[in-house]
């Protein structure tokens, strides 16, 4: 993982109004709110201009909304996601996706449009469309 000279900011359990007033929102690149109890994506992440690495694994998040234009790792592994979270409008410059151990069962296609994806971790899911998903990385 790459380090960063930019403070980092971890807090759990986490709530909108604790994360607006003790992160800094126009420094902090990389946000740790694993195990945070969260059951829906903060809507106070909109706020961190500068954030590059988002990580929200082991939570009980069902669905991820935050849409970024310099995120480029985030981290959504073990927790309740069904439908594939992602488009590229949301995320374009997304490098690394980290989606182990959800509900997943489809991969859409969505995936051969993102030419920055470089690492897709979806080990520990259902997927029911695993070829179309090796295509799309050939």
């Amino acid at each position: 993982m790459q380090q960063y000279s930019r403070p980092l900011f971890n807090y759990n359990p986490v709530k909108d109004e604790k994360l607006e007033k003790y992160a800094d929102k126009d420094t902090t690149i990389s946000l740790n709110l694993s195990y945070g109890y969260l059951k829906y994506t903060p809507r106070s992440l909109s706020l961190f201009t500068c954030l590059v690495e988002l990580d929200l694994q082991n939570n009980d998040l069902t669905e991820f909304k935050l849409k970024s234009e310099i995120l480029k790792r985030l981290h959504l592994g073990r927790n309740s996601i069904r439908i594939f979270p992602i488009y590229k409008k949301q995320l374009p410059i997304l490098e690394e996706l980290y989606l182990d151990g959800n509900k997943i069962e489809f991969v859409p296609d969505i995936l051969s449009i993102m030419p920055l994806l470089k690492i897709l971790d979806m080990r520990y899911n259902s997927i029911r469309n695993p070829i179309n998903t090796i295509q799309i990385f050939k």
